[in-house]
């Protein structure tokens, strides 16, 4: 225990809580003549489970001294609204897990029961802890449980009547102009575009079967329809990817794409050197819309390498975003989302 010792009756009481039932655990000492105060007792109960700690599973313990590797759930964190002191720790990719463990107690706004918290466990637990279940065996048991009604999975997974929302973000690692036509030309866009979305009927309790997260199929669990409209074959390409799903039922699905982005140009007259805006046109025409395309602030969901831009331009981190609209017909609702990517010549 940390900030000061415990008179060791209450020390037990509170290892017993954190390990089985607060309840059956205060009755057996209220019951006698023991020297506790219930009310601090709870206090400092609450106090200490709504840390955020990493070895929760029941009879796990911390590997000090190991220095944990990246994974895809610290991709999650860096694409999030993780906290100023949590997103420069994550920066510092030396630190044990021991020390892992002090940061994130030490936190005060990162509770047990919140996103960040839960992400992080799913990154540092099974690297971080002894006394955890074979992973494979927890998947298999989850996906078991979770994805044995096909049909049913199928379906989106809307509730109470509303909108399933898909949030979008996209990563830019590298542009090159395909063509410089008078028109604008062409640009070609490689990256990773990023989708992800809630099903309820797809949450486990990651405490009893030992693991935050599987790794499914995309034939496995409904996915949203987003395509690139118009796409050619030759110069479009979504590769088809595994879906990570996690016990709070969040789901994230990361495609690698290369796209052909149509340009306008601001001065047809000297085309070459005028700045240029690049648009890429996705649709989902099958879904009814019955899905809301989320895209939100682009500074924060789209990121641009540094490496991302074309000679003679560069990639307007500040103006390039993505926009989302509907449209109807008299048989369908259609979703769309153009993404626009603004070069600027570098002498301007």
């Amino acid at each position: 225990m940390r900030g000061g010792a415990l008179p060791r009756h209450i020390f037990l009481l509170v290892l017993c809580a954190k390990q089985l039932d607060l309840v059956a655990c205060f009755d057996p000492l209220l019951s006698q003549d023991v020297p506790v105060i219930s009310g601090y007792v709870k206090e400092r109960f609450t106090e200490e489970s709504s840390k955020c700690d990493i070895c929760v599973f029941n009879g796990s313990s911390i590997r000090d001294d190991v220095v944990p590797s990246l994974t895809k759930a610290v991709t999650r964190l860096w694409s999030s609204e993780v906290s100023d002191a949590i997103s420069t720790v994550l920066e510092d990719h030396s630190n044990t897990c021991g020390e892992w463990s002090n940061i994130l107690r030490d936190t005060g706004e990162l509770t047990a029961d919140s996103t960040d918290c839960f992400d992080l466990r799913d990154w540092l637990s099974w690297q971080c802890c002894n006394g955890m279940p074979s992973l494979s065996e927890c998947q298999a048991t989850v996906k078991r449980t979770r994805l044995s009604d096909d049909t049913q999975q199928m379906i989106i997974p809307i509730t109470k009547g509303s909108l399933l929302e898909v949030k979008m973000s996209l990563h830019i690692s590298e542009s090159s102009i395909v063509n410089y036509g008078v028109d604008g030309g062409a640009v070609e866009v490689t990256g990773s575009l990023l989708l992800s979305w809630v099903d309820e009927r797809l949450k486990w309790n990651s405490l009893e079967e030992g693991c935050s997260s599987v790794i499914v199929q995309e034939s496995d669990i409904w996915v949203p329809k987003l395509v690139k409209q118009d796409a050619n074959e030759a110069t479009d390409t979504l590769e088809v990817s595994k879906i990570d799903v996690l016990a709070d039922g969040r789901i994230f699905w990361t495609r690698e794409v290369r796209m052909r982005a149509r340009c306008n140009t601001s001065n047809e007259k000297n085309f070459q050197r005028s700045s240029r805006v690049c648009m890429v046109d996705f649709v989902d025409n099958e879904d009814n819309g019955l899905v809301r395309y989320v895209t939100g602030d682009a500074r924060k969901v789209i990121h641009i390498d540094d490496d991302a831009s074309i000679p003679q331009y560069t990639l307007d981190e500040n103006q390039t975003t993505i926009v989302a609209n509907t449209s109807a017909t008299r048989d369908n609702v259609i979703q769309k989302v153009q993404l626009q990517l603004f070069f600027e010549p570098l002498d301007n």
